[in-house]
């Protein structure tokens, strides 16, 4: 955004794995959404719509029964929920590396003005993904 003449890629922040082999990533790595950039920002640090909006692909009843944990950072907003032993959300069947239920963290990462960091982070239930011990198996 704004002129190229001023922009500092200075600025520009590294995203965490995000050239790990190991990750699943959806492509294309970014999306061109007609609209003002705030709807998009505004739509991010709400995760609490994916239960009724987004309940065939992304959500589930995991998403309404989880409260959200919210925190400010200096330069944006987190927002994530840990949801424990449930089934793989549809959209994500394709990514995860196991089979069986699951611990799920949604995590929405905005950095104003305008960049959003969307992970799923999924491990198989009960082996202490929340606690940090993220577990990776293959089928």
């Amino acid at each position: 955004m704004g002129l190229p003449a001023v922009a500092d890629p200075s600025g520009i922040f590294a995203v965490e794995k995000w050239d790990d082999p190991q990750i699943g990533r959806t492509d294309p790595d970014s999306m061109t959404v007609a609209c003002n950039y705030l709807y998009i920002t505004d739509n991010l640090l709400d995760p609490s719509h994916v239960a009724w909006v987004h309940p065939s692909s992304f959500g589930g009843p995991s998403c309404e029964q989880t409260p959200l944990v919210t925190n400010a950072l200096p330069e944006g907003m987190l927002v994530s929920r840990w949801m424990l032993n449930n089934e793989v959300a549809p959209f994500y069947a394709k990514f995860v590396r196991f089979h069986g239920r699951t611990d799920r963290q949604q995590h929405y990462e905005v950095r104003f003005p305008c960049h959003a960091i969307i992970r799923a982070v999924f491990a198989p239930a009960g082996t202490g993904a929340p606690e940090g011990r993220i577990i990776r198996t293959r089928s």
